[in-house]
């Protein structure tokens, strides 16, 4: 199920194209055909459309914090936390249910079924609206959502740009949600990492590997999809989308064996951020090895001083770290600030530290069965040496 997080628009631009980025395999999907418009909420959150997926289906999650209350005494106890919207397609019909979300402390367990409450079960055709009417009783001001077509009406045709020479971007396919973008490298060297953005402050969007795996081989393509924003009024047919021009560029790209192109101002907290990762890695690296050698301890107490390790890790960008990114452009005029690129630098060291702590936890859930390999076979893999 495709699962859309909808939040300003600005974010939803960058949260968009980090986490839906994905290499495409050569299965064939059955294009959508439907798609739901949602309304301008009184928290600044603009009309926005989710396309509704066959036969998977599509979630959207709308904090609650965007939607008016009827009163403050009618606010429910406890407070939900987010508007869940699940959408599904029954032959001529999109299929909506709306859930309450509660927060009760415990991310992992947020889509359980003791986590949420159900509103209501709505259905509309196309071009018909529903109005969500059960948000009433949780205190809520009801709004109504539209079946449209997934495709626009009027394609927008995107100007696409590359800075670096050696990327050519090329647009795919295009629906009311995003544009599915391909990446093509043309050199012989593998991509790492890439910055792409609309020349708007804050519209951008960064997309690298980790560990062992490359984004883009050498001669090969990277598929991304990159969320639109929509601005427009709503007159008595409905909403008016405002007809803008749109340019997309590719603003600088990493390279597999330490080079970059295009803006350096762009690139380098995408480098940041890669250095931070990699010096936490070696660190979360050399933390583990010590700790497998500790024969006397069980798998389980090493997993305890691990974490109690890792915790210790450092989070701060050091000065060897920050000259290291400098270095790596030449100290040009054009880096952003030491505040800036440390800022870059500790967001790569505590996403190691992060993923170190979950992979843990993935261990130790996969233990419980007592099918799960040794602590040295996880780390093995894990770490992908």
């Amino acid at each position: 199920m495709r699962v859309r997080y909808l939040a300003d628009a600005t974010l939803a631009a960058l949260v968009l194209f980090c986490a839906a980025c994905h290499q495409r395999g050569t299965n064939t999907i059955s294009q959508p055909r439907f798609a739901v418009e949602l309304p301008e909420m009184p928290g600044g959150q603009r009309v926005h459309y989710v396309t509704v997926m066959e036969p998977s289906g599509t979630s959207s999650l709308l904090p609650c914090a965007a939607l008016r209350r009827l009163s403050l005494m009618d606010a429910p106890r406890p407070v939900p936390e987010s508007l869940q919207l699940d959408y599904a397609v029954d032959g001529s019909r999109v299929l909506v249910t709306a859930y309450l979300l509660f927060d009760q402390g415990d991310a992992q367990r947020r889509f359980d079924s003791h986590h949420k409450q159900r509103l209501g079960v709505y259905s509309a055709r196309l071009n018909e609206s529903v109005s969500l009417a059960d948000l009433r009783k949780a205190g809520f001001e009801p709004f109504t959502i539209k079946v449209v077509t997934a495709k626009p009406s009027t394609p927008t045709h995107p100007t696409l740009l590359s800075k670096a020479p050696s990327i050519r971007i090329g647009l795919e396919s295009e629906d009311r949600e995003s544009y599915t973008l391909a990446l093509h490298n043309i050199s012989s060297k593998a991509v790492t990492g890439v910055v792409i953005g609309t020349g708007r402050e804050g519209d951008y969007g960064m997309k690298e590997s980790t560990g062992p795996h490359l984004l883009i081989p050498g001669g090969g393509t990277y598929r991304c999809d990159w969320g639109l924003t929509h601005s427009g009024r709503v007159t008595p047919h409905g909403f008016g989308e405002d007809q803008v021009s749109i340019t997309i560029s590719v603003e600088g790209a990493l390279f597999d064996g330490g080079s970059f192109e295009g803006d350096v101002a762009a690139v380098a907290p995408l480098e940041a951020r890669r250095t931070g990762y990699e010096a936490q890695r070696q660190r979360v690296a050399r933390m583990f090895d010590s700790v497998l050698r500790e024969a006397s301890l069980t798998d389980e107490l090493k997993v305890g001083r691990i974490r109690l390790e890792v915790s210790k890790l450092p989070s701060e960008a050091d000065p060897a770290t920050l000259q290291a990114v400098r270095s790596f452009f030449a100290n040009s005029r054009q880096l952003p600030g030491a505040a800036e690129l440390g800022m870059w630098i500790r967001m790569g060291i505590e996403n190691e530290r992060q993923n170190t702590l979950t992979g843990l936890a993935e261990f130790e859930r996969g233990r419980t069965s007592g099918r799960g390999p040794s602590l040295a076979q996880w780390w093995k893999t894990w770490s992908g040496k």
